[in-house]
């Protein structure tokens, strides 16, 4: 009988344990590493080209008929891509934090991340647009020029993500 309660509570505490390590803290591991657009640019993941490409597609061809662009190679992002973003996308959400210190956004769950644009694949590099469900944008439109290239948005401009290769130092983005 003694055995027997042991192996219940043992069988009990294993699956307590289970429960815990799956659905307590968010245990994200990221897929992939962030760069701006700039940044992108200024360490030769993207080429001129494929930077005039993204705006002509951010824009949908407006004010880009000089650009001929780059077909989108795929046409579009397979779901496995969407989730490793998106998961990447949560972190940085995640990491947010208020004035003091405070986590911002602790209950954030990969739903409140989307991908809002698709703007082609260059070398394994994807150039998207995300942002998170916490975000009321001002309605304020804004222009950035890079190399020449001009973009005008409103909200937050594309994102280039790359496959694993993670770095906190680039956890910059704005959500």
């Amino acid at each position: 009988m003694k055995t027997k309660i042991i192996h219940v509570m043992i069988l009990l505490i294993m699956v307590i344990v289970s429960v815990l390590a799956m659905g307590g803290c968010n245990n994200l591991e990221p897929k992939g590493e962030f760069y701006t657009l700039q940044q992108g640019y200024d360490n030769g993941l993207i080429t001129i080209e494929e930077l005039q490409t993204i705006a002509y597609y951010y824009s949908n061809g407006h004010n880009c008929s000089y650009i001929t662009p780059i077909p989108k190679d795929p046409e579009s992002l397979d779901e496995e891509t969407m989730q490793k973003i998106k998961n990447d996308g949560l972190i940085l959400l995640l990491d947010q934090k208020d004035k003091d210190g405070k986590q911002k956004y602790p209950n954030a769950t990969i739903n409140d991340i989307s991908v809002m644009g698709y703007y082609g694949t260059y070398n394994g590099v994807i150039a998207v647009k995300i942002a998170g469900g916490f975000h009321g944008w001002a309605g304020m439109v804004e222009t950035t020029i890079i190399e020449g290239v001009e973009f005008t948005y409103s909200g937050v401009l594309p994102v280039l993500w790359k496959e694993n290769k993670y770095s906190k130092a680039n956890r910059w983005i704005m959500l």
